[in-house]
């Protein structure tokens, strides 16, 4: 187990069904970046719709693959677009990258895991 992936839990979430948790991973992997682009041009367009769209596919992927931190950011982020906070302006931008940095860190953990 990583901060960032738990395979272990990933199996249980999947009643210890190795081939459907294999599958997840390998569609997490292939989307991840897909979202981190996302997340990435709708904050450059200061899209916040765009960004509430991504982060709750992102939120959905998350809660069939154990990936705790990145879970607890993108739970964060959605907070956030809710309840925007005019005394923190950069808290938004701040999620945003640090979310993309937790998905390098997933896929990372994701392709160790494969070399095994």
């Amino acid at each position: 187990m990583t901060s960032s992936f738990n395979w272990e839990e990933t199996l249980r979430i999947v009643n210890n069904k190795e081939n459907i948790a294999n599958d997840l991973a390998n569609m997490l992997e292939k989307e991840l970046p897909i979202f981190q682009q996302q997340l990435q041009i709708a904050l450059t367009n200061e899209d916040i719709e765009a960004i509430r769209h991504h982060i709750h596919k992102l939120h959905g992927a998350c809660c069939y693959f154990s990936v705790p931190k990145l879970k607890n950011l993108v739970q964060s982020l959605e907070k956030q677009i809710k309840t925007p906070r005019p005394n923190e302006p950069n808290a938004l931008n701040k999620l945003v990258h640090e979310i993309c940095n937790e998905i390098d860190q997933v896929l990372q953990a994701l392709r160790n895991r494969n070399k095994k």
